[in-house]
């Protein structure tokens, strides 16, 4: 199963890393470093809580999408340009 988690980000470190299968950061397009900037670790936490529903069985796939926890328009034109 493939998973799309369009958050935060995820932290270089995730203990869930093997089961990441492709991060793609839309705050600075072109940045290769994986970074989960919410300061409580929103899309880690999220990937972690999927995995564990999961089992392990599936492969997540990471949009970092949120600069700051609060939602803007900026963040809406981020979320559309996964979807293309």
């Amino acid at each position: 199963m493939r998973i799309a988690v369009i958050d935060s980000g995820i932290v270089g470190d995730h203990v869930r890393m093997p089961q990441i299968q492709a991060y793609e950061d839309f705050v600075i397009p072109g940045n290769v470093k994986k970074v989960d900037n919410h300061e409580m670790k929103h899309g880690s936490t999220g990937v972690q809580l999927i995995c564990r529903a999961m089992e392990q069985t599936c492969d997540i796939y990471v949009a970092r999408v949120f600069d700051t926890s609060a939602g803007s328009k900026a963040v809406q034109d981020r979320i559309a340009k996964v979807w293309t």
